[in-house]
């Protein structure tokens, strides 16, 4: 069973996956090349955060269109118009335009996001749900960390990185295009409800805000930070790749974990650990790289393995019809917080790159005893709901004596 959905969603994740080699390359070589054409920090911030805001704009609106042309001519739109944009970058250097053409970046891929994880969702069910997802994680780290190093063979300062973004985009078309699996039925083009997700699951909810918000300011100021503790652009490739790429490690075995438990204590201990993380990187100086490296395979490890968790927990609690809409809702509030992350860390960073890490750090702390909070409270009627154990066919709540709708926390 498990095998077969997987053959069924191959075209999509390969679509996906090099769609994300081009998204992780184009961020990284932004990033960097801001630092190159002395932008300041904070204006560097506010034009990497755009790309977030196109994200949050795309919660609102991709979901629309979609519904009105489906799902795959949706991501050949989305695709096309990210292409484009790409080029821009070498047209015209200045901060304004970047951060449009970042602000669209974001919108096309927020798009395809909702494609991808509508799909992903339809064909999934609760017994199977976190693996699914762990595997969709595992394609979005290992194509976006092994980005990475195609720096290395080439210069931000240059143009051929642009121009091979643009080709990455164009081909992410094929194999979607040429996909003979059945697309999921047009989605309502309903607005996101983030009370009503609040109110299905609270911490899938914040989990998905502190996501964006650690995320945003890794993925926007990482190669920042790492490029001012004076790592060349090759080191720069190399640490960013390991970070990026370890996020797949755990995808698999927290997965299976949070199919079988609570999915909570799951997010818990990847919080917690995702602290440890930032305290190791805020008191490393870089001065050997490898003690580095190091600390961002151990930080890409658990940090980048709490959102599958977040958006299974949050779709083990939604209606089928309102997937697609569960998904824009998450894709709202980890962009909110993508936005603020970035802004927040590169006005502080005026005090020390490494103090990015310290904000993060204290989010990741404060959602971790959050979700302590939670488990904490006792579902209503939990005895009631052990008598309703033995069922022939049981969701991984419904092992431990919850039900789909108790779990709301």
């Amino acid at each position: 069973m498990l095998m077969s959905a997987y053959r069924s969603l191959f075209a999509l994740l390969s679509s996906y996956g090099i769609l994300l080699v081009a998204n992780g390359l184009f961020g990284t070589i932004v990033s960097i090349r801001s630092k190159t054409e002395a932008f300041p920090d904070s204006v560097i911030g506010i034009v990497l955060a755009a790309y977030f805001a196109g994200l949050l704009l795309s919660s609102f609106y991709a979901a629309r269109v979609v519904a009105a042309i489906g799902h795959i001519r949706a991501f050949a739109l989305f695709a096309s118009l990210a292409s484009t944009v790409a080029l821009g970058h070498l047209l015209w250097v200045n901060p304004l335009l970047w951060g449009t053409f970042r602000l669209i970046s974001g919108f096309c891929m927020g798009g395809m996001i909702i494609v991808t994880e509508g799909w992903l969702h339809e064909k999934a069910g609760n017994h199977n749900r976190g693996r699914i997802m762990s595997a969709y994680m595992i394609t979005t780290y290992a194509c976006a960390g092994s980005a990475q190093l195609i720096m290395m063979w080439g210069s931000p300062d240059g143009f051929k990185l642009f121009v091979f973004v643009s080709i990455l985009y164009s081909l992410a078309l094929m194999p979607i295009l040429m996909t003979r699996s059945q697309t999921p039925a047009l989605p309502k083009p309903n607005r996101p409800n983030i009370w009503r997700l609040y109110q299905v699951s609270p911490v899938g909810m914040v989990g998905s805000f502190i996501v964006g918000y650690v995320n945003g300011i890794f993925y926007s100021l990482a190669p920042v930070f790492a490029y001012n503790l004076g790592l060349n652009t090759q080191q720069t490739a190399i640490f960013i790749a390991i970070a990026i790429t370890s996020g797949m490690l755990l995808q698999l075995p927290l997965g299976k974990l949070s199919d079988r438990i609570d999915r909570r204590w799951v997010i818990l201990f990847s919080a917690v650990m995702t602290t440890l993380a930032c305290y190791l990187l805020f008191t490393n100086d870089a001065s050997n790289p490898a003690s580095l490296y190091l600390c961002g395979l151990f930080y890409g490890s658990v940090a980048f393995s709490i959102n599958p968790i977040c958006v299974a927990h949050v779709n083990d609690l939604t209606h089928d019809d309102e997937r697609t809409q569960t998904s824009g809702g998450l894709l709202m509030t980890y962009g909110i917080g993508a936005i603020i992350g970035p802004v927040l860390a590169g006005l502080i960073m005026r005090n020390g790159d490494h103090y990015i890490f310290v904000m993060s750090g204290i989010m990741t702390l404060s959602f971790a005893l959050y979700t302590l909070l939670r488990l904490l409270i006792k579902p209503r009627h939990q005895q009631k709901k052990h008598r309703f154990k033995p069922f022939a066919i049981q969701s991984p709540a419904r092992k431990f004596g919850f039900s789909a709708s108790e779990q709301k926390e």
